[in-house]
């Protein structure tokens, strides 16, 4: 176990314990952002409560477009790392903003309104879980722990009762050196995949065992539908993504923007009511919706501006 975590253990930074509590804000609002704003590290995307709107989580905090309009909060600016979204709201960890009376790092954290109110579920204070997932309809949520704190061991653990307790899983069957993501499956509690260099692991009994699919694929990110999988990858330096079917992992490599191999695909999100969108986002922090299963992409964000519809 210790191995197949050691590439973990230096991107995480642990903080001392502190008791858990819900944060309360007022006045919370979302307020217009223009082109003017610059974004930079975008660390998470999603559709939170059944796809209203997109949800974006940068260093700055939240922002939001519904289609129309690009919004950013006024407060609760936090820096939201393994960000999930499910139909409730979502799952994150990360750090607070500035000034935050919040402990820092976040541990597993919740909010159902958008970010004005946030949760702390486990960990408050303690870790930073750059990899978790979380189930869109099932709230069950994968997290890897790379060191051992009081409570949790080292490894791949989930939660089905939003962080009261955990179970762990022995990722038997996963060695790879470098990791992309976790995603886990809408429904099916048990379905969870690994990104990384070396291809796709797939767990079908919730981590215990992993098997290898997309073999020789150096995948950037993973992401799961109800009915298909996606996953970005570098083929001979050209940025690809690829639509999967979860049954017997046949590929169907989809059209795409203009993409240069240097700014591969960093995050990918699947609208929860509308398999034929999806939204992606690159290293240069471009991000582009297509809502007829990639024949046709529109660009909202170029270089981390904004673009207004």
């Amino acid at each position: 176990m210790q191995k197949k975590l050691k590439f973990l253990v230096i991107l995480f930074v642990l903080f001392l314990i502190s008791a858990c509590s819900k944060e309360e804000t007022s006045n919370f609002t979302y307020e217009a952002i223009d082109d003017s704003n610059v974004i930079d590290h975008i660390h998470g995307i999603g559709y939170p409560a059944n796809g209203d709107i997109l949800l974006v989580a940068t260093h700055q905090g939240p922002i939001t477009f519904d289609g129309d309009t690009w919004k950013k909060s006024n407060s609760q600016k936090n820096d939201y790392m393994g960000f999930q979204a499910v139909s409730k709201g979502f799952y994150s960890s990360g750090h607070p903003e500035p000034d935050s009376s919040l402990e820092d790092p976040l541990g597993l954290v919740k909010s159902t309104d958008l970010g004005e109110n946030i949760e702390q579920l486990a960990f408050y204070g303690e870790i930073d879980f750059h990899y978790l997932a979380a189930g869109y309809d099932t709230n069950r949520v994968y997290v890897i722990n790379p060191m051992p704190v009081k409570g949790l061991e080292p490894g791949l653990h989930y939660t089905d009762d939003d962080g009261e307790s955990f179970v762990q899983k022995a990722m038997n069957g996963f060695d790879s050196q470098k990791a992309s993501n976790l995603a886990a499956h809408p429904e099916d509690k048990d379905l969870v995949m690994i990104g990384s260099d070396t291809g796709l692991s797939v767990s079908t009994n919730a981590g215990e065992d992993f098997s290898s699919k997309l073999v020789g694929s150096y995948v950037t990110y993973v992401t799961i539908g109800k009915e298909v999988g996606y996953v970005s990858r570098i083929e001979e330096e050209k940025v690809e993504l690829v639509a999967f079917d979860l049954d017997n992992y046949e590929e169907n490599i989809l059209s795409l923007p203009e993409i240069e191999g240097d700014n591969p695909i960093t995050f990918i999100t699947v609208h929860p009511m509308d398999e034929q969108e999806l939204s992606i986002v690159t290293l240069q922090n471009d991000i582009y919706v297509t809502k007829d299963g990639g024949k046709s992409w529109t660009a909202i964000m170029e270089k981390g501006k904004v673009v207004q519809p």
